[in-house]
């Protein structure tokens, strides 16, 4: 969209579903593109993710696409986890808590994405306690239109850790 005083001009459109609470949307340029970052949130009980959806311009509308390899073959839906969390039990008295945090900064030519990912251990009787980090892991990665296409240069560290965990 188009504003000056007094008048409004929608130049692009397009449709795009997002997690509903909390939600914002900001339009950012990436390698000469458009690109809609749609942020939002959903919770399951104390647990609450935020995914960000990437949807670039493509002339007119905005139209969703997926993350490809470098190689190109597909990495995935075009979404990075501001927020992800999950439990799981590690045994008789113990409940494992994977959290990834990430932060983007869009640049001219590349979105830049550092993760930062942490496994606890708690109490699964005091849910409420922070419980004793067992490990730590960040990593930087990037996603930059190429070839017309949306590239990431590596996997997430989420995506490594469901690797791991089956």
């Amino acid at each position: 969209m188009v504003y000056s005083p007094g008048a409004l001009a929608v130049v692009a459109l397009g449709t795009a579903r997002g997690a509903p609470d909390r939600a914002s949307l900001r339009l950012e340029r990436l390698g000469g593109v458009d690109v809609a970052l749609l942020e939002g949130q959903r919770c399951q009980g104390s647990v609450c993710q935020r995914p960000v959806r990437l949807v670039p311009q493509r002339g007119r509308r905005f139209i969703g696409e997926p993350f490809t390899t470098l190689t190109g073959t597909c990495a995935g839906p075009a979404i990075v986890w501001a927020h992800r969390q999950l439990e799981r039990s590690g045994g008789p008295g113990i409940t494992r808590v994977f959290e990834l945090d990430s932060t983007l900064n869009p640049g001219p030519a590349a979105l830049a994405v550092h993760e930062q990912l942490s496994i606890r251990e708690r109490d699964p009787n005091a849910p409420g306690g922070a419980g004793n980090v067992v490990r730590r892991a960040q990593d930087d990665r990037s996603i930059t239109l190429d070839g017309g296409r949306m590239r990431v240069d590596h996997p997430s560290l989420w995506t490594r850790l469901e690797d791991f965990l089956r």
